[in-house]
């Protein structure tokens, strides 16, 4: 089961605000996961964004304006990626998978890295 958010519903698109950004670098920018899309969270995503204190428009923050750092091309039903960015200081990934033939994004997941597991950036796993 899924539950849909239309952007422009919610009134995410086109408001021209943005959520403020830690000075970190970032790497790859996404290429708006969610422009011209329709923006679909599973319900483990929204599990997880309610006991980690994530809203939807943060998460739509990210989609837009983050790092792609990991892509993962194979994975079924639809190819997926690793999305990175700072929301309020606060480092955050996304995994999404995209649904070109439906213009979809499908959050999966939402976490805040764990810095045992990633670089300081935490756009790389540590080795």
């Amino acid at each position: 089961m899924v539950l849909i958010f239309k952007s422009k519903l919610l009134g995410w698109h086109n408001t021209g605000e943005r959520m403020p950004q830690s000075g970190h670098p970032v790497r790859k920018r996404s290429v708006g996961l969610t422009q011209k899309r329709k923006l679909i969270f599973r319900l483990h995503a929204l599990a997880r964004m309610a006991q980690r204190g994530f809203e939807p428009a943060e998460i739509h923050y990210v989609l837009d304006n983050g790092s792609i750092i990991e892509q993962y091309p194979e994975d079924s039903p639809y190819p997926s990626c690793l999305v990175m960015s700072w929301i309020n200081g606060r480092p955050v990934h996304v995994v999404v998978a995209i649904n070109d033939d439906a213009q979809e994004s499908i959050v999966i997941t939402v976490y805040e890295p764990a810095p045992n597991v990633w670089d300081n950036g935490f756009t790389r796993r540590k080795s």
